[in-house]
């Protein structure tokens, strides 16, 4: 039961750490250093980050509270992986079938992607995916990589649709 509390809690933790870190960035006076960990305006590549921390957040969490300390990693990097991949894939693809794309769509978007992300998470944790150092190595990696990823890539924006803002037509900090 302790598990599934720490799952159902993280999940609402990220969806409300991240809808409050959308706005950190001009709430901060637009402050650099929460450029890194907040959007920094309207592409879906800075959404992004309003899933990454609050679950990398969990995932240091759970360190302390989960049984299995093994087993958190390549789950974890797996899941958070799968919900930042599902953010993009879906907002383009809609985008694609209907012309462009709206908040409506997008907001419920960035929920539903916690939601399956922590599910992915719970069960492969559950049934011990990645329970060894390779996985465990594997997982950290991932982690790597993507926090990398997401400072690089907020500094250093390529000019592609994913990092455009389509509210200025902009890439990167205004």
């Amino acid at each position: 039961m302790k598990n599934k509390k720490y799952f159902f809690l993280s999940a609402v933790f990220t969806a409300a750490l991240g809808t409050f870190l959308h706005f950190l960035f001009e709430l901060s006076g637009k402050a650099r250093i929460f450029a890194l960990f907040s959007s920094v305006n309207e592409s879906v590549f800075e959404h992004l980050k309003l899933i990454f921390w609050p679950f990398f957040i969990t995932v240091i969490i759970g360190f302390f509270v989960l049984e299995h300390k093994k087993r958190i990693l390549l789950p974890a990097a797996l899941s958070v992986f799968l919900g930042m991949f599902f953010i993009p894939a879906v907002h383009f693809s809609y985008k694609a079938f209907l012309g462009k794309s709206f908040p409506f769509i997008d907001i419920p978007l960035y929920y539903l992607a916690v939601i399956l992300s922590y599910l992915l998470f719970y069960i492969l944790y559950k049934n011990g995916v990645g329970g060894g150092n390779i996985g465990a190595f594997l997982g950290f990696s991932i982690f790597a990589l993507i926090i990398f990823s997401l400072i690089y890539f907020t500094v250093n924006p390529p000019h592609t649709e994913a990092f455009l803002d389509p509210t200025t037509n902009t890439f990167g900090i205004k």
